[in-house]
């Protein structure tokens, strides 16, 4: 059998972060979606569908990003999160939007997850320098209602395509603008190639 695998060459760069410490401002939420103290994985708040206590029957909230990042080689969608969702009713999906595009389900939660639990997700499908952007969807059913979904430290780690040239050694002899006679011999000093 043969199968194909990927690995992005260099260092991954961050490309977003939310902590859910301070301003709520990297988000656009339906539904109740919103910060709270009763449970993170950080200190000292996360965000979560119900703030309030137990997530309502017949409904369908998001927490999206408010701007999506360009992935031009490929990334990692990281988080942690702890869920309590009615089995196999109701689900929490991570879910991808390319350029505007229609919402495609990447992963899907349910059940009971007391503990924090880091969750990662390959993003290379979606390279490709359009922006992407990510959201986290409860869908509920019309009869049990649970604790709901926590989410924290949200990052977007990208691989960068980078071919810096290396700068222009400087000149070191002979001096710049010397008029010289006969047979020259250029020195030049190094540099890295970063």
């Amino acid at each position: 059998v043969e199968q194909k695998l990927t690995f992005p060459a260099g260092s991954a760069h961050l490309l977003f972060e939310d902590d859910f410490e301070g301003a709520f401002t990297q988000w656009t939420v339906t539904g109740s979606w919103n910060l709270t103290a009763s449970q993170s994985h950080s200190p000292s708040t996360s965000l979560t569908d119900s703030p309030l206590g137990e997530y309502q029957n017949e409904t369908s909230t998001s927490a999206t990003m408010a701007q999506g990042v360009a992935l031009p080689a490929g990334g990692t969608l990281r988080f942690w999160h702890r869920y309590d969702i009615e089995d196999g009713y109701d689900y929490g999906r991570v879910e991808i939007s390319v350029a505007g595009g229609p919402w495609q389900a990447v992963q899907s939660f349910d059940g009971l997850q007391s503990s924090w639990q880091q969750v990662t997700i390959d993003l290379s499908p979606y390279a490709g320098g359009q922006p992407v952007s990510i959201r986290f969807h409860l869908d509920t059913d019309a009869w049990v209602t649970e604790d709901g979904w926590y989410i924290d430290d949200v990052m977007v780690l990208g691989a960068v395509q980078e071919n810096t040239p290396p700068p222009t050694p400087p000149l070191l002899a002979p001096a710049d603008g010397a008029i010289v006679d006969g047979t020259v011999q250029l020195t030049v000093g190094n540099v890295t190639d970063p």
